[in-house]
C-alpha cells in the first residue's frame, strides 16, 4: 500500500513537470522581425548580408549552451554546410547555414563569453552573417507566422511523445519529503534520462 501511494505521488510530479515544460515552450518568443528554419535558426536579412542565429527554443532545450565553435577561415557556403558547432552538457549541436554565400564574419564575443548565447541568443548572441549569393532564394525560410504554427504543432507532438514515453514505467521520482536518498528529478531530461530525451528532441523538433 505505502509503495503504491508512493506511486501515484510519483506520477503527479512527473505530469507536473511535463506541464511546467510544455508550459515555458509555449510562452517562449520569436521575433517578427526575421525568418525562420525547421532547424530552429533564425535569419535577419539587411541589404545584402544575412546575421544567423539560434532561436530561444534550442536555448532552452539544451540550456546551457556552454562552448561555440566556429569554422577558422572566412569561406564560402552552400545551404546546409555545416559552420558552427556549438556544445552543451551532454554533447554538441551543429548548426548548418541555411542561406548561401560568403562567410562574411563570426560573433567572435561568443568564444570568450559563450554564455551570451544563453542570455540573448536573438540579439547579442548572433552567430555568422553571410554576405549573400545574388542568386541566392529565400524562399526556402519560413516566415514568423507560418514557424509559430509549425512550432506549436510540435510542441504538442513533444507533449504526447513524453507522456508516451513515461506511461509504461515512471523511473523513481524523488520528493524532497520522501527521505529515501534519491535524486530529486525536476525537469523532463531527468525523468527520461538525457539519451532518451534527446532522442524525443531529435525525433519531434529534428534539431540535429
Amino acid at each position: 500500500m505505502l509503495d503504491e501511494r508512493f506511486k501515484n505521488i510519483s506520477n503527479v510530479i512527473a505530469v507536473d513537470i511535463v506541464s511546467c515544460f510544455v508550459k515555458k515552450l509555449m510562452e517562449i518568443k520569436f521575433p517578427a522581425d526575421r525568418f525562420y528554419t525547421l532547424k530552429h535558426t533564425w535569419v535577419k536579412i539587411e541589404d545584402e548580408y544575412a546575421t544567423i542565429g539560434v532561436s530561444s527554443s534550442v536555448v532552452f532545450l539544451f540550456i546551457p549552451l556552454v562552448e561555440v565553435i566556429f569554422l577558422n577561415v572566412l569561406t564560402s557556403l552552400k545551404k546546409n554546410d555545416p559552420c558552427v558547432w556549438i556544445v552543451h552538457r551532454d554533447g554538441i549541436l551543429t548548426i548548418r547555414s541555411p542561406v548561401e554565400g560568403e562567410l562574411f564574419e563570426i560573433n567572435g564575443a561568443l568564444l570568450k563569453s559563450p554564455n551570451i548565447l544563453n542570455q540573448d541568443p536573438y540579439f547579442e548572441g548572433w552567430l555568422f552573417k553571410v554576405k549573400l549569393d545574388k542568386k541566392e532564394s529565400l524562399s526556402e525560410l519560413l516566415e514568423h507566422s507560418k514557424f509559430i504554427q509549425i512550432y506549436n504543432e510540435k510542441i504538442e507532438k513533444f507533449r504526447s511523445e513524453i507522456l508516451s514515453a513515461l506511461s509504461d514505467s515512471i523511473g523513481p521520482v524523488s520528493v524532497p519529503t520522501v527521505q529515501n536518498g534519491g535524486k530529486i528529478v525536476e525537469t523532463v531530461k531527468d525523468l527520461l534520462g538525457a539519451k532518451r530525451y534527446f532522442a524525443l528532441v531529435s525525433k519531434t523538433f529534428g534539431l540535429f
